[in-house]
């Protein structure tokens, strides 16, 4: 056996034959080697990380994506691995274009990989995955919050709480998986609930109020509030601030930090970088395409190792 490691990759090459002469060409996107001289040869390739943990919520697996502009395919992420433990607050922060918004649309199975493994818990996400697929293991396990608040403005605050979930229910009471007996009982039960998590976001006040009737800041607690009506285990956020007034960007942020308290695994696509310092137990910085640095928010921040990174913080203390 013979063990090479080279870019994060573990290449294991068993020879059948020995004093092989051989040119290995490593193709770094298809993870392949190949020889000229023998086919006796078996490759074993792993990409970093390797085994699922226990612990873990998200794992990543040498994931690209490709988007398809006109005749050309642009790549958005170039193979990205990760682990996300459960519980865990991560934020994301990077260059414009440098992939971000996309690794978090495929961890909020918005979109599938073009190529390499997702796994939510032990759901397994790939290229082939439909979206369908993709639908049941969002409903079943994240929640999305975006940067356009996306409520229903013919429903005031407390129906678009529970709109999602009470639909949901009518579905599981028809199919007879339900834990509510009835229609009744379950829109009693989530519309407390609803309640419930209208006081988490501090909107009490508000419950019969259209959207039209709240600022900026209240609608996206409502959203936040909304995503958690579906008791998801994880909480996708896609920059939760950049349509809000900087005087209504602290209201939305509080609300965050506290949801970070209660053991929720989340995810949050940001630029507000002492929030990140704060708050999260990891951060992401993603430059075209990749994960140039990973790490605890106190040694990504205070001791950046890429000269992109410094330039990037560089640039924002200006």
């Amino acid at each position: 056996h013979r063990i090479y490691i080279y870019d994060n990759i573990i290449i294991i090459i068993i020879i059948k034959m020995s004093n092989l002469k051989y040119d290995n060409i490593i193709d770094n996107s298809q993870h392949k080697l190949t020889s000229n001289k023998n086919d006796d040869l078996l490759l074993q390739v792993q990409s970093q990380p390797q085994s699922t943990k226990s612990n873990d919520a998200i794992v990543l697996r040498n994931v690209h994506k490709t988007y398809l502009i006109g005749i050309e395919g642009v790549p958005a992420l170039r193979g990205v691995s990760l682990h996300i433990a459960k519980g865990e607050f991560l934020v994301i922060f990077g260059t414009s274009g440098g992939g971000k918004t996309t690794m978090l649309n495929i961890i909020g199975t918005i979109d599938a990989p073009s190529r390499g493994d997702v796994k939510i818990y032990d759901k397994l996400i790939r290229s082939t995955t439909t979206d369908d697929e993709l639908s049941k293991i969002r409903l079943d396990k994240v929640a999305f919050v975006f940067q356009s608040f996306n409520l229903f403005p013919q429903y005031n605050v407390l129906d678009n709480i529970t709109l999602a979930p009470l639909l949901h229910e009518k579905d599981m009471i028809k199919a007879g998986k339900s834990k509510y007996s009835s229609i009744k009982e379950a829109t009693e039960a989530l519309e407390q609930n609803a309640l419930e998590l209208i006081a988490t976001v501090g909107l009490s006040e508000k419950i019969k109020n259209y959207p039209c009737e709240l600022s900026g800041g209240q609608q996206q607690r409502v959203a936040i509030a909304r995503a958690l009506a579906m008791q998801p285990d994880i909480l996708c956020f896609d920059e939760p601030t950049s349509a809000l007034d900087p005087e209504l960007t602290g209201e939305v942020l509080k609300v965050i930090r506290e949801l970070s308290e209660r053991g929720r695994t989340m995810i949050v696509v940001t630029h507000e970088m002492e929030f990140a310092r704060q708050v999260s137990d990891e951060v992401i910085f993603m430059a075209d395409g990749i994960i140039e640095e990973h790490g605890a928010p106190s040694e990504v921040f205070g001791n950046p190792k890429s000269d992109i990174l410094r330039s990037f913080l560089s640039g924002i203390s200006k």
